[in-house]
């Protein structure tokens, strides 16, 4: 069991990748890591599709969406970024949709999204990176053709 961590500084993201049977503790030290960073990245991937949850009660991953709530100051940071969760099998894609719509109920600023496949999700992260410089550069258009 094991989770690590890599940052992608092109693209503003950090993935995590998760494998083995991990606890509720160890994803709450890592979220927590992220979270206490002194620059967070504006995208996130938690990549579990060789994570297994054996050990873990679906109620302590829903307590870890709760305390995410400690570190609402930091929330804006990632106000225009995404978080996604890739996962192998459809039991996996229906707990992570189960946790993603307990994240909107808990109004946390970034609901993720789940995804079967890395090519997937990296393509929604890069598609938020075009959306972003796209709509910044239409602002700047906008703002000089007005007399």
């Amino acid at each position: 069991m094991a989770i690590t961590s890599k940052i992608d500084r092109v693209r503003n993201l950090t993935i995590y990748a998760v494998r083995g049977d991990i606890t509720a503790e160890e994803l709450r030290s890592s979220a927590k890591m992220f979270w206490e960073s002194p620059t967070l990245t504006l995208n996130l991937i938690w990549d579990v599709r060789e994570a297994t949850f054996t050990r873990m009660k679906y109620k302590e991953m829903d307590d870890i969406l709760f305390h995410l709530q400690s570190y609402a100051d930091r929330f804006s940071e990632r106000e225009i970024g995404k978080t996604a969760i890739v996962v192998n099998s459809d039991d996996q894609f229906a707990v992570m949709r189960q946790l993603s719509s307990h994240a909107s109920i808990q109004c946390l600023p970034i609901i993720p999204q789940v995804f079967k496949t890395m090519g997937e999700a990296m393509a929604w992260i890069d598609q938020t990176e075009y959306d972003f410089i796209t709509a910044l550069k239409e602002s700047r258009d906008d703002n000089e053709s007005k007399p």
